[in-house]
């Protein structure tokens, strides 16, 4: 009942009016930071002839003066890169995206993205840029860069720390997990380590791939590690 009548739950719970006060801070600031670096925010067609920039179902509507069928979007992404082309550097939009596919308590088909792009920057800029934006936000919003989250009980149970962030790579952090040689190694080798020594038996298919295996040991046992804030870099192209 709480979900199917939200105005009741945000009378009933500060906390839960708490969250929606902090998302449009959060919103305010994201746009003060962008604007900040010269970014120039736009607005892109929300219905497209050729939804892309992204692999989703679209949701498919009908343009009566046109006379065809258009697409909701998928993503921001194609119509901000033409911006790049056509000489407007730094752009960023924050706007609606629709994706006809799934629906729970963490996925909505009808959700808010951001997008921002820079033209003559690679991954190393938009890192620092991710990086910088949400110790922006943090401090803005919160007032700290130390972020303490606590259970039902109101017990602080992880503590994140946004004053310190690790680059590194896939590779690396399997490495950490599965041993230095693991690269070197057979693929069979991989296999049997996987499933006997890492006990990941449950895990694995056996129809997996070697690059599957690997991606196994990543996905149960690297990441629920990552806890504090981390970019981990160079994804095998698979």
């Amino acid at each position: 009942m709480r979900y199917r009548q939200r105005y009741l739950d945000l009378i009933a719970n500060d906390d839960v009016k708490d969250v929606f006060l902090k998302r449009s801070a959060i919103v305010r600031e994201i746009r003060n930071f962008f604007h900040g670096r010269g970014y120039v925010e736009v607005e892109t067609p929300m219905m497209q002839a050729i939804p892309g920039g992204a692999a989703a179902q679209p949701f498919k509507t009908w343009h009566n003066a046109l006379g065809c069928e258009f697409f909701m979007r998928i993503a921001l992404e194609l119509y901000l890169k033409r911006l790049l082309v056509g000489g407007v550097d730094k752009v960023f939009e924050i706007g609606r995206n629709f994706r006809n596919e799934g629906l729970s308590r963490r996925h909505n088909p009808e959700f808010t993205m951001l997008e921002a792009y820079e033209a003559y920057g690679d991954y190393a800029t938009m890192m620092d840029t991710v990086e910088s934006l949400i110790r922006h936000v943090a401090q803005g919003v919160l007032g700290t860069l130390v972020i303490e989250h606590k259970n039902p009980q109101g017990d602080v149970y992880k503590t994140i720390d946004l004053t310190n962030w690790r680059r590194v790579s896939y590779k690396d952090l399997v490495r950490e997990k599965a041993g230095a040689d693991w690269f070197r190694v057979t693929p069979e080798e991989r296999r049997r380590r996987a499933v006997e020594d890492l006990k990941l038996g449950g895990d694995i298919a056996a129809a997996y791939e070697d690059f599957e295996v690997t991606g196994a040991v990543f996905e149960k046992l690297v990441e629920p590690t990552l806890i504090q804030p981390t970019f981990v870099t160079h994804l095998p192209k698979e």
